[in-house]
């Protein structure tokens, strides 16, 4: 066996999805990050993606639902033939519980020795009731390299961890958690993702297998992010407990190199850029595009998750669509001004979207918008705002998702004290499954608004008599749906008011 700590092991565990489910493997950023970072301090490290290793295997997994990936013995296999002294493993996603209760099984069974170390989204902000049902030894809390660093270091000499900063642990039962205070302010520092440590061309595959029609413009196809945290007080947000809220950009320089690396190195032909925001300090982001420009730089690309409405002009649209942009997904949430800035709290001026809705038009670039429905106060009336306000945009596409309390949003801390969360298990957070289920729309009533919201937009671009059909079935099922809610709750609570002062609907 190597010295303690010298010999580490990163996993990106399967997944689990509904049985017809598209799903596509992407490489993953945050353990390349890691494995890069610690990696530049002289450890040894690999990195197994159990997704993209077994994309090709897709298989039943129970009813109603598939798995993707290498099975827990293939898992188990890989680990001991590695063996490592220390096991970090990924769980981003609440809803992927299953997968990494597989993967964590593989790692204590196959490396009974080792240290696991897990992350992520899920665990940094529920560590207590991760610490209390799974066997890990240590959770990392939100941005992970200095973190782990500290750890694996602290290990390897055979140092005191209990004082590490953003690190959660238990101690004779009890669950400590060293909060986390400070972030990486120099993002320039990072090393570029250790994609050198991933099978790239798997990615290719699998991407291509399961492509669907406007995904890219040309593959291969990879992900990239430019910056980290968000000053927006969006409650249904949890990315805030893994970035932090102060905004942290790396330079235009650092990011176009990374480009042409991605580019010259990898043959990579369309890129998506995973920032929360990426155009939020304008003249960053103008010199990202006019580096790309200028360079030469030829490759596709698009903000898949979304940029913010209230950071574009004319010009910045123009180097956009110039340095390769063919798509602009815009995080509109809701077309109710009631539910937009007091229940989601995210101001937005539907006047200056408008505006910028038709500047990306006339620029020639697709736009596609992102919208939440069901949020704690939403009612059939303020959902046939959402779907107007769609409608007159007149949208390249749309996306309807249903509200989703993540844990450590505010979201969640307001369903969980009224009750409103009505689904666990496997469906738990899908966002084509309503998990919301308030006094004033039901579960049912919000899968059908979900399905009525997508017909109308499909109907509007000449869609056929069979979603026309779909649409009248939807709209018949909503009404069944609501009159059960109505004789199923009690008048006082149907008709209880808005909270003075609050703007949540109860």
């Amino acid at each position: 066996m190597t010295e303690r700590g010298k010999k580490i092991l990163l996993i990106e565990p399967p997944v689990i999805i509904r049985h017809g489910e598209f799903h596509q493997c992407m490489p993953p950023l945050g353990l390349s990050y890691i494995a890069s970072y610690i990696r530049k301090h002289g450890y040894t490290v690999e990195i197994l993606d159990a997704c993209v290793e077994g994309w090709d295997k897709r298989a039943g997994f129970k009813k109603g639902w598939d798995f993707k990936g290498l099975t827990k013995d293939e898992i188990k296999k890989r680990i001991a033939e590695y063996g490592p002294d220390i096991i970090g493993i990924s769980w981003k996603f609440t809803r992927q519980e299953t997968a990494f209760s597989l993967t964590l099984e593989a790692a204590r069974e196959a490396a009974k020795d080792a240290v696991v170390v897990i992350g992520g989204a899920h665990p940094s902000s529920n560590p207590d009731g991760v610490l209390g049902k799974y066997g890990v030894d240590y959770i990392v809390l939100g941005e992970g390299e200095e973190i782990f660093k500290n750890l694996i270091t602290a290990l390897t000499a055979k140092k005191d961890v209990s004082r590490i900063e953003g690190l959660a642990f238990k101690v004779n039962g009890k669950v400590v958690k060293n909060e986390k205070v400070s972030y990486i302010q120099t993002l320039d520092s990072l090393p570029y993702p250790a994609r050198d440590l991933l099978p790239m061309d798997k990615y290719s595959s699998d991407n291509r297998a399961n492509s669907f029609e406007g995904d890219v413009r040309e593959y291969p196809k990879t992900t990239i992010i430019t910056s980290r945290g968000c000053p927006e007080k969006c409650t249904f947000c949890a990315i805030k407990g893994i970035w932090g809220r102060k905004y942290r950009v790396r330079s235009a320089e650092n990011v176009v190199g990374e480009i042409e690396e991605l580019v010259n190195r990898y043959g990579i032909r369309d890129i998506h850029f995973l920032d929360d925001n990426l155009t939020l300090d304008k003249d960053r982001a103008a010199r990202i595009f006019d580096l790309v420009i200028e360079r030469g730089i030829k490759f596709h690309w698009r903000t898949p998750n979304g940029v913010s409405s209230k950071t574009l002009d004319p010009g910045l649209i123009a180097k956009m669509k110039e340095s390769g942009c063919y798509r602009l997904s815009l995080g509109i949430e809701s077309g109710n001004a009631r539910i937009l800035n007091e229940v989601i709290k995210k101001n937005l001026d539907f006047e200056k979207l408008k505006q910028v809705n038709k500047w990306i038009k006339e620029a020639g670039l697709e736009r596609e918008g992102f919208f939440i429905l069901g949020m704690p106060g939403e009612d059939s009336d303020t959902i046939m705002d959402t779907i107007n306000l769609a409608m007159e945009l007149d949208l390249d596409s749309a996306a309807f998702f249903s509200a989703q309390p993540f844990p450590g949003t505010e979201l969640f801390k307001l369903c969980s004290e009224k009750g409103y969360i009505k689904t666990s298990g496997a469906e738990y957070l899908m966002t084509s499954n309503p998990s919301v289920d308030t006094p004033f729309l039901s579960k049912g009533e919000l899968k059908q608004w979900q399905r009525i919201a997508n017909y109308s937009m499909a109907l509007k671009k000449n869609g056929g008599g069979m979603i026309r059909l779909k649409y009248h079935v939807s709209r018949m099922l909503l009404g069944l749906y609501k009159i059960k809610r109505r004789l199923t709750v009690e008048s006082s609570t149907y008709l209880r008011p808005l909270l003075p002062g609050q703007g949540w609907r109860q």
